[in-house]
Parts: C-alpha cells; structure tokens; sequence
C-alpha cells in the first residue's frame, strides 16, 4: 500500500509464506483429479451404478443406469429411488437399509420397474458408504432377467415331469427339487433345499461324488428313506447340467416298491 512521506511515496508490502497453503490447494485439487477419475470409471461402468441417500433420494445415476432403466441422469438425480423404480424385493427397502446399516453390506435379487412399464430383475449388491453429508448407499444391479426367466421356465419342467427330481451341486447338496419328492420323501422343501443328499439316500456309497462320466448313469438302484425313517428301493437316473454358476447334476428318482415286489 502507499504511503505519503513528505513529497515522496513509498510503497510498504506484507510478505507472507503461504507454501502450506499452497500444499494444502495441490492435495485437494488432487483428490479432485482422483474424485473425477473415479466418476468417471463409475460412468463407463456397464453395471448399473447408483448412489442414494437412506430414504431414498438420488445422488449420482451412471450410463449403465441410464441404459437399464431408460431414465437420464437428469431425470434421476434428485428423485426418489423407490418411486422411481417401483423396487419390489423381498426383505423391503426399509429392511434392507436397516441390514446396511448393521453389516455394512446386503446382496439380493430386486425386481424394478423401466421406464417403459416392463419388470427387470437384478442382482443386486449394496454397500454403506459414510462422508460429510451422511450415510448413503452404493448401489451395483447387473440385469439378470433373461436368467430368472429361464430358471422359472426349468423349474416349471421340473414341476411337470412325473418322477421326483432333485438338481444337485458337485459337493452333493440339493439346490432344486419339484413337488413329487416332497410327495414321495415327506420333506418339505425348505428342509431339503441346501441339505445334503444323504438326508434322502443315506447309502448312496459315493454314487453322487464320483467323476462325471460315472454320473451319466439311468436305472441306478438306490435305498431311498423318508422323513419318517422308512426306507424303499428307488431307481436314479442321473444326467449332468451346465449352468452359468458350473455344472450342477439332474437325479429323476423312481419309488420301484411295486416293481421289487412283483419280481420276488
């Protein structure tokens, strides 16, 4: 600034270090820079990539969002995510929160409504996110409705064919049955869906466990046992299936009570 001394004018200045604060300037405008590399990484993602505050307002909506559920970013932004996507899931949106809130964390299948009026269903994965606005959400959803679609249409053949059918995993565990074996066994499905094999042939001697081209096997007698401890002869046609999760293995099971006794 100036200053008048008699007929001169000096000029005094104020010296300041500002090399913090210029460090300080560098680190945000970095971790700008890296803010920006990861929108932008989440942009391109072809996953449909969400953030949203607990209730359900839209914070960040990616392309892949865009291209699923026919919104742009501008029509989503700021909406409700519930209300916009119609969320049909099983536990609620409301349950879900409170398990994000717990663990941090939830997966599960969704079914949303597009923007034309058709469902989709979704796998998909939440994480609990913190900063200085708050708790939000991260929201993942790949579209696997073409896959639910053909898992129902397997099941519905399963649910058709006349024989007891049991899908199992290459551990041996049952992923799948039909009515028929809840009918011949005396289990109900969720008492079978995840146990082992075991639970319905007890002296199955390996049979399930042995290397694949032991497995294409038709007319495989075995002793059968119901939830009551009763055991019956049955015959097992096994015959291998590949799937997207790897190969799971088909058992049609046959009660030949009737037919053991005509040949004694």
């Amino acid at each position: 600034s100036p200053l008048e001394i008699g007929d001169e004018t000096l000029v005094s200045g104020a010296i300041r270090d500002v090399t913090e604060h210029k460090r300080i300037e560098e680190k945000l405008r970095a971790q700008a820079d890296r803010l920006q590399e990861q929108a932008s990484l989440l942009d391109v993602a072809h996953d449909a990539i969400v953030v949203r505050e607990f209730g359900g307002e839209i914070r960040f909506w990616n392309c892949g969002a865009e291209y699923l559920y026919g919104w742009t970013k501008g029509e989503a932004i700021g909406k409700n995510f519930q209300a916009l996507l119609q969320m049909q899931s099983q536990p609620s949106m409301a349950e879900v929160e409170a398990l994000l809130l717990r663990d941090g964390r939830w997966e599960g299948d969704i079914v949303h409504t597009r923007r034309d009026g058709s469902l989709i269903t979704v796998a998909s994965r939440q994480v609990l996110r913190q900063d200085k606005r708050g708790n939000s959400i991260l929201e993942i959803n790949n579209d696997i409705t073409r896959r639910k679609q053909a898992e129902e249409r397997f099941e519905q053949l399963l649910e058709g064919a006349p024989d007891a059918m049991v899908v199992l995993n290459p551990e041996g565990n049952i992923v799948l049955v039909n009515r028929q074996v809840t009918k011949l066994f005396g289990y109900s499905r969720e008492e079978l869906l995840g146990a082992r094999i075991e639970k319905l042939a007890p002296d199955h001697s390996g049979f399930f466990t042995e290397p694949r081209s032991h497995l294409e096997a038709e007319g495989f007698e075995l002793q059968g046992v119901r939830r009551d401890g009763t055991a019956f002869p049955v015959e097992i046609s096994v015959s291998p299936l590949e799937t997207r999760e790897g190969t799971l293995f088909s058992s049609a099971i046959r009660d030949i009570t009737e037919r053991k006794r005509g040949e004694e």
